[in-house]
This record gives C-alpha cells, sequence and structure tokens, in this order.
C-alpha cells in the first residue's frame, strides 16, 4: 500500500526514512515494501541481537512472499549506545563484524551512547544543532556518506530507506 501510494504521489526527496518499531506488525511490512535500501540498528545487548537475527529471518521470509523485485538492499547493521566500559559491548562489537561478513552486510561503525541524543530528541532537534560541538555527532559520518554516494549514484530516481 505505501509502495504504491509513493509510487503514485512521488515526493520530491532524494532519502526517505522510515524509522519502524521494532515489532514486526503491518507498518514495518509496508516499509519494506516501499524501501530500496534497509539499514538496520543494532543495540549490543543479547536480546537485541537476537532479535537482529529474527528480523533477518523476517525481511528474507518477506522479500520472498511480497515478490519484491529488486529486493530491498541491506546496507549494514548499526551497532548503536555502543558503552566502551561494559564488557559485553566490547565482546559482541568484535563479534559483529565476522558474523555479519558471513551474509555479506556490512557492519557500520558504532555509535556511542550519550544522554545527549535523548535531549536532543526531547527538543525536537538534530544533535548537530542541538549541541553542534558535541562529538557524538561524528558517530553518523560513516552512514551520512554511504547515504550520500548512494543518492549521488542514482540519476533521477529517488532513493527511498
Amino acid at each position: 500500500l505505501l509502495g504504491d501510494r509513493l509510487t503514485d504521489y512521488p515526493l520530491e526527496h532524494d532519502l526517505m526514512i522510515f524509522d519502524c518499531p521494532a515489532t514486526l506488525g503491518p507498518l514495518p511490512l509496508m516499509a519494506l515494501a516501499a524501501s530500496t535500501h534497509i539499514i538496520i540498528p543494532v543495540q549490543l545487548e543479547p536480546k537485541s541481537i537476537q532479535g537482529a537475527a529474527h528480523l533477518l529471518e523476517w525481511y528474507y521470509y518477506h522479500c520472498k512472499h511480497l515478490r519484491l523485485k529488486p529486493t530491498p538492499e541491506i546496507l549494514g547493521f548499526v551497532p548503536n549506545q555502543y558503552d566502551a566500559r561494559r564488557a559485553a559491548h566490547r565482546q559482541m562489537l568484535a563479534a559483529l563484524p565476522s558474523q555479519l561478513e558471513q551474509m555479506n552486510i556490512h557492519a557500520f561503525s558504532e555509535i556511542r551512547d550519550s544522554a545527549e541524543f535523548v535531549n536532543a530528541s526531547g527538543q525536537g532537534l538534530p544533535l548537530a544543532i542541538h549541541r553542534p560541538s558535541h562529538q557524538a555527532k561524528d558517530d553518523f559520518k560513516e552512514i551520512a556518506s554511504k547515504l550520500a554516494t548512494l543518492i549521488g549514484s542514482k540519476s533521477k530516481e529517488s532513493v527511498k530507506v
């Protein structure tokens, strides 16, 4: 439904971000059908890693079931809320790239845990505007660069993530 709607009434944006809830209900399914690319955030916690594995199963099943052509490309996983003081976070962060590599999925650099993300969100502002000098904003450079390259490689075609 969402994909059809966007086809019938295209937006004039180079990039759309569908930020879906962790549930695997109808909204993420509609977003999947309307997407060309996917980025998967994952917390470096055991339950989140398991949830990400279920998400991949869900993704492959629904791409096949919906006969999506082309299948939305997984640009990568984004480890987030990373706290270097936690041994479990360090261990999972170290293991994640090799696990994803076996599936030909990229692991982006980690996004640190920072209260400033919550503070900026509470003000309705991006971190770069809320706290322009805060170092955590630099954690998104790799993702932003990848998206800019992707948008630049598409001639007049709209990219929806």
